[in-house]
């Protein structure tokens, strides 16, 4: 049985559509509020301000992302299966979800990020970085840091994401599997 959604995740998902079709001043809290169906007063409870609420947003696409990719994680896998899985789980999540992955790819390189939003986004990380390490002590992967591995993950499967999820190119999803294909070729051992 699916759970109702809070009315924080509500403002934060209506929030989400608002900035994607109208950017962040597309969003101004009157509208937010009437489109939430909250009040103006229940936004401000939940956030000081508007920067804070694009953090809270960009920390809720973010577990959601990580939790998919670590859904897809199957212990008793190879390595490359793991990869693979993990790479679709992160494709799959793009298609559904595509505005998510569209504000992570584009608020993970904003200055706006603060450090306090960077370790809670670390720490969602962490069953990803096990994979990684986990890979590199097995020499799966090649040498180097953990976090660095999941980095060059994240910025390819970003990019196929942009690559299939704009619908304009005809070879999409096949430059999508030849850039997965390229990122594991340089990740394995």
């Amino acid at each position: 049985m699916k759970k109702s959604m809070t009315r924080k995740e509500k403002v934060l998902k209506t929030a989400l559509q608002m900035v994607a079709t109208g950017g962040f001043q597309g969003a101004p809290i009157s509208e937010l509020a009437a489109k939430s169906k909250v009040a103006v007063g229940t936004i401000y409870h939940h956030f000081a301000n508007k920067d804070e609420m694009v953090g809270a947003m960009y920390l809720m696409c973010k577990e959601n992302l990580v939790g998919a990719l670590t859904a897809a994680l199957d212990g008793k896998a190879t390595a490359t299966k793991r990869f693979e899985k993990m790479w679709e789980a992160f494709q799959a999540y793009s298609l559904t979800n595509g505005i998510e992955v569209s504000f992570l790819d584009q608020y993970n390189a904003s200055p706006l990020i603060t450090a306090e939003q960077q370790k809670a986004a670390e720490k969602m990380d962490q069953a990803l970085v096990k994979f990684f390490a986990d890979g590199i002590k097995s020499k799966d992967f090649s040498k180097g840091e953990a976090n660095t591995h999941l980095e060059f993950f994240y910025t390819n499967a970003f990019a196929a994401a942009r690559k299939v999820g704009k619908g304009k190119k005809k070879n999409g999803p096949k430059e999508a599997e030849a850039l997965r294909d390229l990122t594991w070729s340089a990740l394995k051992k």
